[in-house]
């Protein structure tokens, strides 16, 4: 079920750079708007995304995280997801995505290769 009062995710620079996090419930609401906003974001450049205030997550989340590291791979720009939420890695793991997103252990970064 969805907390009503969870926002939205959204897609926020942390330093005016590449540094970016994700705050908020990544889900369907949510995915369409974040999947094109980092499309753009790793056109520009390398991306580092902090997942460590997303309140919960869903498959339509997961399948975001699944398309930016998908064109970091197409496009050669690097990709880096840190501060990974239990929940989302867990969900990783169930759908079977842990290894495509290069999800490490708790705490450490992976980087979409």
């Amino acid at each position: 079920m969805t907390d009503a009062t969870a926002p939205d995710a959204v897609l926020e620079s942390t330093d005016g750079g590449r540094h970016f996090r994700v705050r908020g419930e990544l889900g369907l609401r949510s995915a369409r708007g974040l999947w094109q906003q980092g499309l753009q974001e790793l056109a520009s450049g390398p991306m580092t995304v902090d997942l460590e205030q997303v309140v919960r997550a869903d498959s339509a989340g997961l399948a975001v995280l699944v398309a930016w590291t998908r064109e970091s791979r197409t496009s050669g720009q690097p990709l880096s997801f840190v501060n990974i939420p239990a929940q989302l890695r867990n969900l990783a793991l169930v759908c079977g995505v842990e290894s495509l997103l290069s999800l490490g252990r708790p705490g450490d970064e992976a980087e979409a290769r």
